[in-house]
């Protein structure tokens, strides 16, 4: 006869720093936010297994976080009441790009990494809005706005970039850098791959050419 394999509990971090091990004790302390972050790991179904609530795991699992009634299905589930003011859309956002960004840093930089990285051009422009100056941009293609100015982006996963700005003179008034970052367009690719001296000589000697005519004017008045 097979034995039952023992499964090993691990707790949870809930309200107040609680560590719960009981699912009557989840229901007690119970944190929205905490939940739906352990929710988009995974973490809390496999709690929920180890505690042999695979009721509310099957339940959980016809969840993706984008129904518009999550909180309610969520939280009917559990058999608990939500009583926070929480973004939980925004939570499911942030938790799942948290769990993306685990594949180039470990958990606590991951986590960091959260508020300065875009994975949707709306997200992208939401954190200039914010005044974030150094952002990574992950996976994707992005478009870098003309009205974008000073910024530092950095690619994590080979994401493209379609600049707006019609030329490289242009994008350079920008000031914009971009590293590990890659053209999504021809148009892009020119602009990205111009390293600007022929346009930057061209400015020069036409100053060049204005100042020597000023000379020649000013030694013929002589």
């Amino acid at each position: 006869m097979e034995r039952r394999r023992k499964k090993i509990k691990f707790p949870l971090e809930m309200k107040d720093g609680r560590k719960v091990r009981e699912l009557d004790e989840l229901k007690e302390s119970f944190d929205m936010r905490r939940a739906v972050e352990y929710f988009c790991s995974g973490k809390l179904q496999t709690w929920l297994d180890n505690v042999y609530a695979s009721d509310i795991v099957d339940e959980l699992n016809k969840l993706t976080g984008e129904e518009e009634d999550f909180v309610e299905r969520f939280t009917e589930a559990l058999g608990v009441k939500c009583e926070e003011e929480v973004n939980v859309s925004e939570i499911i956002h942030d938790s799942f790009l948290k769990e993306k960004l685990k594949r180039f840093y470990p958990e606590e930089e991951s986590e960091a990494m959260v508020e300065k990285t875009a994975d949707t051009q709306e997200r992208f422009e939401q954190l200039i809005k914010a005044g974030h100056k150094e952002i990574y941009l992950l996976s994707g293609t992005f478009s870098i706005l003309k009205k974008m100015k000073e910024l530092k982006l950095n690619g994590l996963d080979s994401p493209k970039v379609v600049i707006k700005a019609q030329t490289a003179k242009e994008f350079r008034k920008q000031e914009i850098s971009l590293k590990d970052i890659f053209p999504a367009d021809e148009e892009t690719e020119k602009i990205i791959c111009s390293d600007g001296w022929v346009e930057a000589a061209n400015e020069l000697l036409d100053v060049l050419e204005m100042h020597l005519q000023k000379i020649s004017q000013e030694a013929k008045k002589c």
